[in-house]
């Protein structure tokens, strides 16, 4: 869809009210100093103008001198803490673009003041440095100032129809000055109005592309996240990764570790039994059983192995209850299971294996590359599974001095071949 499709074509709204809110938003987060510069130096050229008045029209200074510095500017210096404050930050990025508009009357409708009060005793001349004034008051909204095209238009038409309508109660007869004035007006109208539309164009079609590219690294964070840890993958993605590099640097040896493995007990004689699409969708019911249990624990998955899992606490991060958060999740395991089991009428059932120790993780493969984990507590996790009992979890002696006291085990004698398991 091209950007201009979520654009309204008059107003260049979008056409989603919250896309609409979080481009006003964005607008004023990335443009906050800009804004500022130009809403500081809108009402200091307003009060640098006042010199004009001594110059210009020094029969009328102190009308415009009250017009200008008693009232216009006042009300000008109102806005200003909604742009300068912090504290009104959230105001601001609500009404941004009202407060311009509000800036812009005032600024204009201080200067058709200032117009009405000496038009009717000016010279054309006078009149002219009068309107040259107002136009270049416009053109500063139009150009400088980041107002929607709508408002920025909205008010220079506005407040050119209203100087129109006093030279035609003052300077009917002065048809030169009509003729320059009409074509100064037109002149900044047109240019200025384009140029607005066009930025605000360009603005919102940069929004929209920033957006996309938002969704679309979202979106492979979420895929490298379905294969990586989180940190992996983050790290995987920065500007000046590189495969080759992020192996070596992310390889990386942690002394205490706890793993958990999972195997299917039945799966053989199941996996001969069922369909193959019934068998994938049994297995990715349960895998996904199993990551999401283990990411509520702090459990990181780190591979599947036909109809075995694999996991470990304390990496890629190291936690100091790595032991802990690993059998709190052995624990909750074979009831999981059971409960898929009665749901989808299988006799599926896992025995579980945990060790801690010291392990080596990091990015493997290069076409699939993938987070693996390998060293003697993933070796001794394997053991403790295949010499367990379905439905319990046995823990290795090294689990057990992690954990202390407080946990109970059945504690067996040298030489015995009953596994260690954990109570429940």
């Amino acid at each position: 869809m091209r950007p201009d499709a979520e654009l309204h074509p008059l107003t260049l709204r979008f056409r989603s009210s919250e896309q609409e809110a979080s481009y006003a938003r964005a607008f004023v987060a990335e443009r906050r100093g800009y804004l500022r510069v130009g809403v500081v130096l809108l009402v200091a050229l307003y009060a640098a103008f006042g010199a004009l008045d001594h110059a210009v029209f020094p029969e009328a200074r102190a009308t415009l001198h009250v017009i200008r510095y008693g009232v216009a500017l006042p009300l000008m210096l109102v806005s200003t803490p909604f742009v300068l404050s912090r504290r009104l930050e959230r105001v601001f990025q609500a009404r941004a673009q009202q407060i311009l508009f509000y800036l812009g009357f005032v600024a204009t409708g201080g200067i058709l003041a200032m117009g009405a009060a000496t038009a009717p005793r000016a010279s054309p001349q006078q009149l002219l440095v009068g309107t040259l004034g107002m136009l270049i008051t416009l053109s500063f909204l139009y150009g400088f100032t980041p107002m929607r095209f709508v408002y920025a238009t909205t008010l220079g038409v506005c407040a050119t129809a209203a100087g129109f309508l006093l030279l035609t109660r003052t300077h009917w007869s002065s048809g030169a000055l009509w003729y320059a004035v009409a074509g100064f007006a037109v002149a900044v109208h047109v240019a200025g109005a384009a140029t607005s539309r066009t930025l605000e164009r360009l603005s919102r079609q940069e929004f929209l592309r920033r957006e996309a590219l938002a969704r679309e690294e979202a979106r492979s964070l979420a895929l490298l996240e379905s294969v990586l840890p989180r940190e992996i993958a983050e790290q995987l993605r920065a500007p000046d990764a590189s495969l080759t590099r992020a192996q070596r640097s992310l390889a990386e040896r942690h002394e205490a570790v706890t793993v958990v493995v999972a195997d299917v007990v039945g799966f053989t004689p199941l996996a001969e039994r069922l369909p193959p699409e019934e068998l994938a969708g049994l297995l990715g019911r349960l895998f996904a059983t199993l990551d999401e249990l283990a990411a509520r624990h702090g459990v990181e998955t780190i591979k599947t192995l036909g109809d075995a899992w694999i996991g470990a606490a304390g990496v890629p991060s190291p936690v100091d209850d790595h032991a802990a958060r690993a059998t709190r999740f052995a624990r909750e395991l074979p009831a999981r299971v059971r409960a898929l089991a009665d749901e989808t009428g299988h006799p599926i059932d896992v025995r579980v294996g945990v060790a801690s120790g010291a392990a080596v993780a990091g990015v493997i493969g290069r076409t699939r590359f993938a987070y693996d984990l390998w060293g003697e507590a993933v070796e001794l996790a394997k053991a403790m599974e295949s010499s367990g009992v379905a439905g319990r979890v046995r823990v290795s002696p090294s689990t057990r001095e992690e954990l202390g006291p407080t946990e109970q085990f059945d504690v067996l004698g040298p030489g015995e071949s009953q596994p260690k398991i954990l109570l429940r």
